[in-house]
């Protein structure tokens, strides 16, 4: 499901590629072309950011797997999760919580 239907409730319009020469009006022939060639450059762009931003992602991603009885600690948001907070600073409460 895309974010278009979850918000709207119906799939978003679809936008017709532009057969060259379907038109006899030049105005019309340029902007649909125009539009084309917009639209591909929306889908290059987009494409190339999302590979930046996979790239920068891996650098710092590694992958962890625990077993069942592992002793972990969780990072925890402290202006989140109120009901694990022990001390009355922000500021001076552990970053971490646990082992778990």
């Amino acid at each position: 499901m895309s974010p278009f239907q979850a918000l709207y409730g119906y799939q978003p319009p679809s936008v017709v590629p532009y057969l060259p020469g379907s038109t006899t009006v030049e105005k019309v022939d340029k902007q649909l072309r125009n539009r084309d060639e917009l639209l591909a450059l929306l889908k290059r762009n987009i494409i190339v950011a999302q590979a930046r931003m996979k790239v920068f992602y891996d650098k710092k991603h590694s992958e962890m797997e625990f077993a069942v009885d592992d002793w972990v600690y969780l990072k925890l948001q402290h202006y989140k999760q109120q009901s694990v907070k022990q001390q009355g600073w922000n500021k001076l409460s552990p970053r971490y919580f646990g082992p778990f």
